[in-house]
């Protein structure tokens, strides 16, 4: 190889390690939940699993396990639930609306809150450059309004992000805080996909 030629290389791996470093300032990492109740809620939490993950400027980080939960609220039948990690260059809004297609997408309709559903897919959380996403508008809360109080929302998210913390305090000590009565999980059901 000729000087020029190991020149113009090393030119265009720090261009691509520069461009790499930009894509990461504008992404935000995201902790989604998922949950179904209804039809094969296996197939459904992967489904929805590996459509998030082609998501546009989204990549997949991690998936947890499948947990079986009891409902909270009018819900008839037991949930399986499951967390995600998501670096995204996709705002907050954005991501969302996309959850929301996927849900309808899956069958769902929302007739009362908390009941039964194909599938439901929150947006828990999210951290940018190392700092905790906090919105608050008409349509979306974060970090989600309830997850410090649901042991199948922190559960899953300590299996994906132990260090994890909301509002200062490690989702570890905000899970131990649940009483008896509040914690819903029955059992670790399986792997939700191999990433």
């Amino acid at each position: 190889m000729t000087q020029n030629q190991n020149q113009n290389q090393n030119q265009d791996q720090n261009q691509n390690q520069n461009q790499n470093q930009d894509q990461n300032q504008n992404q935000t990492r995201f902790f989604v939940g998922l949950g179904s109740n209804q039809g094969d809620r296996i197939a459904l939490l992967r489904a929805a699993c590996h459509a998030l993950g082609h998501l546009p400027s989204t990549h997949l980080v991690a998936a947890s396990s499948i947990w079986e939960t009891r409902p909270v609220g009018p819900g008839t039948a037991p949930f399986l639930n499951a967390a995600l990690t998501l670096d995204s260059a996709l705002e907050a809004h954005a991501l969302l609306a996309e959850l929301v297609t996927l849900e309808q997408r899956a069958g769902r309709v929302r007739t009362l809150r908390w009941g039964d559903r194909t599938l439901d897919l929150d947006l828990l959380c999210g951290r940018r450059q190392g700092r905790e996403l906090v919105v608050t508008t008409a349509t979306l809360t974060l970090p989600h309004p309830h997850m410090a109080e649901r042991d199948f929302v922190l559960t899953p998210l300590l299996e994906l992000a132990a260090e994890l913390e909301l509002g200062g305090r490690p989702c570890a000590e905000l899970l131990a805080a649940l009483s008896v009565g509040e914690r819903t999980i029955l059992r670790r059901v399986d792997l939700l996909i191999p990433l």
